[in-house]
């Protein structure tokens, strides 16, 4: 996320941004580890906040849902690996 600031100095403006990077999701738990086509799986891990995307083997899961920054629930596609 840029954040740009204005100061006006005088006639002149000098732009300042700010750039805040914001750190990768990171997965410390699934369960369960394994299961059928429309399997709910419960993901733990850190930084879930704005998940846009849960794939398995490749393939988006049907349904998922960011429950909080830590969890992320997703249901297990067809054809996924």
């Amino acid at each position: 996320v840029v954040q740009p600031t204005l100061t006006d100095i005088g006639n002149a403006f000098l732009t300042k941004f700010c750039l805040v990077a914001t750190p990768p999701p990171t997965i410390t738990t699934f369960t369960p580890t394994s299961g059928p086509v429309g399997t709910v799986v419960t993901i733990t891990g850190t930084n879930f906040t704005g998940a846009t995307q849960v794939r398995f083997g490749g393939i988006s899961a049907v349904t998922f849902n960011a429950d909080s920054p830590t969890q992320i629930t997703a249901t297990v596609p067809a054809r996924a690996v």
